[in-house]
Order: structure tokens, then sequence, then C-alpha cells
């Protein structure tokens, strides 16, 4: 059959979307490598081919450019390419992986569509017209090949004993647990970290270090080698760029603005993007819904084929729900944008949200211990919709010393107990965890503190002196 002229971009485009959308995989239900006008595509698309029937899988780079050169070594491959075809298809499979198809959303119904046409050509030109017994296959083959462009995007549910060795293979391949950039506060968790979707709520007095938490996240996700979408109620994107700026190039404002620095700025996010990490700011006005979120994030990967791991919302309060009543009251709105945004997560495969909020005025006298469920602001539903939710604390000896704990308030599937500390440097916007060391150290200077207390009370309950 002769080869089908859809453009080079196309056919590029169509290797990206496999190697890096999730959807990858129902691209080989419509195409095939002999469909490719190009060899270097060919050769690809053939290895890709290969891959999937081994493991069911789409790998990442490194193995499947270890399958590349597998491929180089078969007689036919071998004998047909010479050492410069090679060089340009090893160069050219880099390129596919480090840059995902744009338009991601409409490529695959416009592959199934090609796959269909594809079919289609093959049933006509196997036709025979003068052979009136060949109507009825003719017939089912043509319903065959249109049924191919159908695609259906719904999610069907799992079985729990016929997926057993599917669930198995994938948790092998990939933990369903997505740790977070602190390893204290993910040995708080039952498994090192937390599942897909799950909505972490950080709590502490307005004008605080809220934000700045957020920003600690954001750049730890981002070493992480994660893409973070970093959605701004209140802030502005140049303030949050700047903030963000300072914490991965360690400069006091003063600095950075004085441009003296801009170059080890741009060296050090260099670095960042070289590891795949990458966060967008993106300002939205405060009453937003997910339906503002899930435009940017649309948009986001019709322009620049990006899909975001992380999402980081500052902060869920000042959302409005979906379903906004007069009658709900604010309480039951917020509770109810928390249910709108872990449904955007779940939807678009978010590992993790990240948020802020406000504790009640009461609370404050408690920032010294650890916040409690009750004092969170405006609802309590945040602590039954929330993951986990952790409170920043410290103590004025702590603030002192510019040290910050990470309490657990409340959590799902963890110790219901438990903090991670952090040296803080407000100046240049970073935290830094402290070492295993470093904790013993705190926490048995606290442990002496504690029964100093507890002796001192004991001595006045007395009416010594």
């Amino acid at each position: 059959m002769e080869k089908l002229s859809f453009t080079l971009e196309f056919q590029a485009s169509i290797i990206r979307f496999t190697l890096n959308d999730d959807n990858g995989l129902r691209v080989l239900d419509h195409i095939r490598n002999q469909n490719f006008v190009l060899i270097e595509h060919s050769v690809i698309f053939y290895t890709i081919e290969k891959v999937f029937k081994r493991t069911g899988r789409i790998t990442a780079f490194p193995l499947m450019s270890e399958a590349l050169e597998n491929v180089f070594t078969e007689r036919t491959f071998e004998e047909g390419l010479s050492e410069e075809d090679r060089k340009e298809i090893r160069s050219l499979l880099k390129d596919l992986y480090d840059h995902p198809a744009k338009d991601g959303d409409l490529l695959l119904e416009e592959i199934a569509k090609f796959g269909s046409f594809t079919e289609l050509k093959d049933v006509l030109e196997r036709l025979d017209l003068t052979n009136f017994e060949s109507y009825n296959g003719f017939s089912s083959s043509v319903q065959a090949a249109i049924d191919v462009a159908n695609v259906d995007n719904e999610e069907k549910g799992i079985f729990l004993i016929k997926g057993i060795k599917d669930r198995q293979m994938r948790r092998q391949e990939e933990s369903p647990v997505i740790a977070m950039p602190w390893y204290q506060a993910n040995r708080l968790s039952s498994a090192g970290g937390y599942g897909l979707g799950s909505v972490i709520v950080i709590m502490d007095r307005p004008k605080r270090l809220k934000t700045f938490a957020l920003i600690q996240f954001a750049r730890g996700y981002m070493r992480m080698k994660k893409k973070v979408l970093f959605i701004d109620l209140e802030n502005g994107e140049d303030n949050l760029a700047m903030r963000l700026e300072q914490s991965v190039s360690k400069l006091d404002k003063k600095t950075l603005l004085s441009g003296k620095e801009d170059k080890k700025v741009q060296k050090v996010l260099r670095r960042y993007k070289r590891m795949g990490g990458e966060v967008h700011i993106r300002r939205l006005p405060a009453a937003s819904s997910t339906n503002h979120i899930q435009a940017v994030i649309d948009e986001m990967y019709r322009e620049y084929g990006i899909k975001f791991d992380i999402l980081i919302i500052d902060y869920i309060a000042l959302m409005g729900a979906l379903n906004k009543s007069k009658d709900m009251g604010e309480t039951s709105n917020i509770g109810q944008s928390y249910v709108d945004v872990s449904n955007l997560a779940l939807r678009n495969k978010f590992e993790h949200v990240i948020t802020a909020q406000h504790v009640i005025r009461s609370a404050y006298v408690r920032s010294e211990t650890c916040y409690v469920e009750n004092d969170v602001a405006k609802s309590v539903d945040i602590i039954r919709h929330a993951h986990v939710v952790y409170g920043l604390n410290r103590t004025p000896e702590e603030e002192e010393a510019g040290i910050v704990r990470l309490e657990v308030i409340a959590q799902r599937d963890g110790t219901p107990k438990g903090r991670a500390y952090f040296f803080t440097d407000v100046p240049i916007q970073r935290w830094t965890e402290l070492t295993r060391k470093q904790v013993k150290e705190v926490e048995a200077l606290k442990a002496q503190d504690e029964e100093q207390d507890e002796a001192r009370e004991y001595k006045r309950s007395r009416g010594d002196t």
C-alpha cells in the first residue's frame, strides 16, 4: 500500500504525544511504524512498538534509548542505516522526549481519525466490486474501520480480582505514593508520602509564613523535577516570581533588584530546567472557580505541551465554588471549593495540591505549641476535605533561632502527631530542612525545656520560691 502523505510535523507530534502523554499508549491502537514517511520516525516508532510489546508501557528516555540501540543491531537496520543516520535518530529521540506535543487534547482525536482513514483505504483497495458475495465482509470491515476513530475518554473503573496482576505490576514500576520534598514530613505519613490528588493544607496566622511555605514547596517540587502550576489569588505574579528567584539563588531582595547577580540567577534556573523542573505562576481574581484553573491548564497544554505534576493555590478559601449558592453560606461554599479542587486534581492527575489557610484569632495563643482542628478559620469542613493539615508553629525561642515546625494537625493516613523542623531565612525567602542530627539536638533541648517548665510549675504549686 502506498504510504499516506500526512505532514511531517503531524508525524513528529504523534510520536511526541505517544512518548509524553498519559494517553500515549492509545496511539498504538491507531498507528503503525509503516505509516511514517521519514525513516527516522519509522525506526523510533518501531522501537516504541517493541518496548510496548515487551513491557506493556512507554518507558522513560534511558530505557527507550537502550531499546533503540538494540534495534540498530537488527539485520534490517544494521545494513540499511549509516552511522550518520543512527546519530540523527538518537538526537531526534531525545528531542521528542524533551518537547511534548502541543494541542495534545486534540491530537488523539486526529490520530484516531487518521487510523480510521488508513484502515478504510486498505479495505477499499481490497474490495472486488464484481463479487457480490464479498458485500457482507466488506460492510463489516468498513464499520470496523469507522469504529477505529471512536475515542472513549471515560474511566472504566477496576476489577479487584481480574485486575490484580496489572495493579501489582504498576505498583512495582511506579509507586502510587508520591513523596513530598521533605524527608521529615514523609516520615510522618504511613508510606513515605501521599497518594495521587492529595490536598495538603498549611495553616498559620495572617501575614506570617504561609506564602513563604508555599514558595518552599514550589522550589522543593521543582528540585524533584516536577512541573508546578502556582495559582495566585492575592499576591501578584511578579512578586511571587521574585520570591522564587530569591529562594533558588539565595539572594535578598535588595541584591536581586540591583541586577548585579542576574547571571547567577539565570545559571541556577538553567540548572533546574535541565533537571526538568518548572513553575508557572498565574494570577486569577478572587472567587475564581476550578473552571478558570482548568482553562489555564488547557491553555498551557495547547500552547506549550506542558502537563503539570503539582498544583499550588494561594489559597483555596478565596475561590468560588462551582455550584455556589447564596443559601449555602460562606462556610459551605469554602468546603465545596475544596471538593471542586479535589475533583480537578483527580481529573488532571495532579500528584499533590498544596494550599494555605488562616487560623482563628483565639488560636494565636497556640502558635507556640500546635494548632488544633477547630483552629481553622471560616470553615472546619477544610479539615474533612484535606488529606493532611499542617500548622506552622514556633516558640519565641525557636523564632529567635530561625526555626519553624511543620506540625501535624490532622491527616488521614499517618501519625496523628508529629513535626518537621526547618531553619528559615526570610530575607532570602528560603527554608532549609534540619538534618537528622540537628533534629535530635533540637528535640533534646525541647525535652529539657519542658522538664524545666514542669519543675518550675511543681515548685509554684508547693509555694516554693
